[in-house]
């Protein structure tokens, strides 16, 4: 499975001029997060990690900035 290109290992190596995402997909945020993706699914199943969905039945995003508000906080998701 490809790497994220902004996932913790890959932030620094982004271009300075490109803008990171404001939202990001669930394997994206589990790599930022450093745990697994399933257990993102669970944290957002929870209701632990807020998420947006631009259609009704469309793929989930989590906002970058509540992952950081998240991580920031110390706090992990815990399923």
């Amino acid at each position: 499975m490809p790497t994220p290109t902004h996932s913790q290992l890959n932030l620094d190596l982004a271009p300075s001029n490109r803008p990171l995402p404001l939202a990001l997909t669930v394997p994206e945020a589990a790599a930022i997060a450093g745990v697994s993706t399933r257990t993102m699914y669970r944290a957002v199943k929870a209701g632990l990690v807020p998420t947006v969905r631009l259609t009704p039945r469309g793929r989930v995003f989590i906002p970058r900035l509540a992952l950081e508000r998240i991580l920031g906080d110390g706090r992990q998701p815990a399923i």
